[in-house]
């Protein structure tokens, strides 16, 4: 475990490594603290500005901030893949905050803004196969799931997929003041595709998922149990090969497994689930805990 001790950031990554890269693999990064004027109190758990970092297989949990109380990301180079972020604190983007970077196959959850973006707060950047899911906004005019600047509403002009940013992801359970809140759907770059999301969004390929979880009917996620953060797919879930599949033609941070190792693209590369599908991210036992790391 990377612990801040409730009194530090945990880890600080403002360096531009261009020809090696920098591995966090596999640790908890917890108990971190970022405050002050501006940048200085983004990204209370981890806050990446350089290149070169790969953050994967990590838990980021109960961290504080004021934007991005678990994650503050800020540079094209820089992937976080296959984390599970949950139970930190920010007044905007309680879990998760972007304004360039990679986010995918993760689990974003349990988290909480006061002011904006329980789950995300989204400038920029790109996010795949990620679950965003019972996120939580104190405040009635900010959102619980996905948000931004809120300056400048979606153009709903034709578009081809690669112009959106966020793609096969799942967006559900989220509230803001009680309500259920998932996108704030006047964020011109919160462009939403092949993705599902609780009472449905702007976007190409929506599926408007059902609040409850299971039910009569397709609109229902079918989670396996998310009372206990379960987010992996039943039989029967509508999102079950409804993600875009032709992913092989994207670049290459693309995640063509799922968390447990399993190909995202089945059957002669024409279905693709949608979230991440957390199975296998094992958080570290608190016994062996070390100092915040610059």
């Amino acid at each position: 475990v990377l612990s801040g001790n409730n009194t530090q950031r945990v880890i600080y990554h403002d360096e531009y490594y261009y020809d090696n890269q920098v591995v966090v693999d596999g640790f908890t990064i917890a108990n971190g603290k970022a405050e002050g004027e501006y940048d200085e109190g983004y990204g209370g758990g981890v806050m990446i500005y350089g290149t070169g970092l790969n953050l994967r297989n990590c838990v980021i949990r109960d961290n504080t901030a004021t934007r991005g109380g678990g994650l503050y990301l800020s540079n094209y180079d820089t992937p976080v893949v296959n984390c599970k972020i949950y139970g930190n604190t920010a007044e905007e983007g309680g879990g998760v905050a972007m304004s360039e970077g990679y986010l995918y196959n993760s689990l974003i959850y349990n988290n909480t803004a006061t002011e904006n973006a329980g789950g995300v707060f989204y400038q920029y950047g790109r996010i795949f196969n990620c679950d965003i899911v019972n996120n939580i906004c104190a405040s009635a005019t900010g959102f619980g799931g996905i948000s931004g600047e809120g300056d400048k509403p979606l153009d709903k002009g034709d578009r081809g997929v690669n112009d959106y940013n966020i793609l096969n992801c799942v967006v559900w359970g989220n509230k803001s003041d009680g309500v259920s809140s998932q996108v704030n759907e006047n964020d011109y770059n919160t462009r939403l595709a092949y993705s599902a999301v609780e009472g449905g969004c702007t976007g190409m390929a929506i599926l408007n998922l059902a609040s409850a979880n299971v039910g009569r009917g397709a609109s229902y996620p079918k989670f396996t149990d998310p009372t206990n953060n379960d987010f992996t797919l039943q039989n029967g879930s509508m999102m079950i090969g409804r993600g875009y599949y032709a992913i092989r033609e994207m670049p290459n941070y693309f995640p063509l497994t799922d968390l447990a190792g399993n190909d995202r693209v089945r059957h002669d590369d024409i279905e693709v689930d949608l979230g991440g599908r957390i199975v296998d991210v094992v958080e570290v036992e608190g016994r062996d805990t070390v100092a915040a790391a610059d």
